[in-house]
């Protein structure tokens, strides 16, 4: 008994010593949290179904946009980064860009969801505005809220409470975009264009009093969110940010560990709904299929909650680690199970590697200590957040877009992947969930052991870290 008390303590400890001294904030990250989450998991689940298997895009048409979109997705991010970070409106650096940004995000959300046309060429441009928009406005509104962790606090305790704060947000964020499987019906979408524009309502909402409460919070003088023109220190050249970051080990440490669980993440989503239908389509329903919907999206999300107890105790370095080495081995064995059940390759795919993915979530938290580093190292007044957050993305991004151009060359290698699954025979359809298994089993493999190599590089734990903390509070004492 006494056992289970100490646990109590320890989980109640974890999760709310933090919320009492702020709620407004904590509130804050719980709606932004929640309104990303609904309309990203429609999003990323949907849109490449969308062109590939209803408007009929074809392949090299659908190259010739990712590449595109690979060279948009990987500039917007340090341009919009340096912009903010280089604008300082009375109101605030932060706020204006959840505000209103988030409401042109939910706005140009229902983009893809209502045709254009039946050419190709426009079914192309429909795509490349599609998803070009949509990470704009993601781009804007994500650097700004991902940088917060690193504005408001130096504290790794507080960082990671906002972060499962923002995580129970998402959670339920993500079901309510989920339900949008009971509508998903490529021959009729009327009822999912419905759903769909309610869902952006919420979420324009939900941004709108997220920035509001934020406002509201009561925001320590170093977070940058409302500063003064007149008492802004002058921020370094391009130039000379760039020289500062390429002398950073740590910064590209992090980058490479991030661009492969990109990599690994997006393929996952992007294809998820193709490979619920080819790989379980035929030994259950349509409905009761929802299950794996739920399985892929709360998992992870629900091991946020039960990890970030430990991360409090053991740090964020140690966690992404075992979870890292969790991937691997669950993928592995995977790969080693083979394809002969469809039931083992659901468990594996959709539970055990999806659990090891929960780490995801706090990779915020091991990125906002790189930029407190940053910091120290450059010995900066204030630290440029979302700059920093932009230049990394600058070289992570293109994984999103290569994902999606590998699944769709290995499914394109078979002439009759675009066909109905009732309409495939027998043979087809082994050589299609062949593919689909190969493309989602080796990548986690490849990608896990690449990571672990790397990770193993980034120094920011230990006593390392308590040193970091350390100078950052003496500074702050000092102002």
């Amino acid at each position: 008994m006494n056992l289970v008390n100490k646990l109590k303590h320890f989980l109640f400890t974890s999760y709310f010593q933090g919320f009492s001294s702020n709620p407004i904030r904590f509130i804050s990250f719980f709606i932004s949290g929640f309104s990303s989450a609904v309309i990203i998991t429609i999003f990323q689940f949907y849109h490449v179904d969308l062109f590939i298997s209803v408007y009929q895009l074809d392949p090299t048409y659908f190259y010739y946009s990712q590449i595109i979109y690979a060279v948009w997705n990987a500039i917007n991010d340090p341009l919009f980064g340096w912009i903010i970070e280089n604008t300082s409106p009375t109101e605030g650096r932060r706020i204006p860009a959840i505000k209103w940004g988030g409401l042109l995000w939910a706005l140009v959300f229902l983009i893809p969801w209502f045709p254009w046309g039946t050419s190709q060429v426009v079914v192309c441009i429909h795509f490349i505005v599609s998803i070009c928009c949509f990470d704009a406005f993601l781009t804007y509104v994500l650097l700004v809220t991902c940088a917060l962790l690193a504005d408001l606090t130096f504290d790794s305790t507080e960082r990671n409470n906002l972060n499962n704060t923002s995580s129970i947000g998402g959670l339920i964020g993500s079901f309510v975009g989920s339900l949008s499987y009971l509508l998903w019906d490529k021959q009729d979408l009327s009822n999912f264009k419905i759903y769909a524009i309610f869902c952006a309502v919420v979420s324009g909402c939900g941004f709108y009093f997220s920035a509001k409460y934020l406002s509201m919070s009561n925001i320590k003088n170093g977070g940058n969110l409302l500063v003064d023109n007149n008492n802004r220190k002058a921020q370094p050249s391009i130039l000379t940010f760039l020289k500062q970051l390429l002398r950073h080990k740590n910064f590209w440490v992090y980058v490479s560990m991030n661009f492969l669980q990109n990599f690994n993440a997006f393929l996952d989503a992007n294809f998820f709904t193709i490979a619920d239908e080819k790989l379980f389509g035929t030994i259950l329903p349509h409905t009761s299929r929802l299950i794996f919907v739920v399985l892929v999206l709360y998992l992870p999300k629900v091991m946020t909650q039960i990890l970030t107890p430990f991360a409090n105790r053991y740090g964020v370095y140690q966690l992404i680690w075992n979870c890292t080495l969790s991937k691997l081995i669950f993928s592995f064995l995977m790969v080693l199970a083979g394809i002969q059940s469809s039931y083992v390759i659901w468990a594996f795919l959709f539970v055990l590697i999806r659990l090891s993915n929960s780490s995801w979530s706090f990779y915020n938290l091991a990125f906002s200590d790189v930029i407190d580093e940053d910091k120290m190292l450059n010995k900066r007044e204030e630290s440029i957040s979302v700059a920093v957050h932009g230049i990394q993305a600058l070289f992570v991004k293109p994984a999103q877009s290569l994902a999606p151009i590998l699944g769709v060359y290995v499914l394109s290698s078979t002439p009759f992947y675009k066909q109905p699954l009732q309409s495939l025979t027998p043979s087809q359809l082994s050589v299609i969930q062949s593919n689909i298994f190969q493309l989602l089993a080796l990548s986690p493999l490849i990608c896990g052991a690449l990571q672990l190599l790397v990770w193993r590089n980034f120094s920011l734990h230990g006593l390392k870290l308590k040193e970091l903390k350390q100078y950052l509070y003496s500074k702050e004492s000092k102002v």
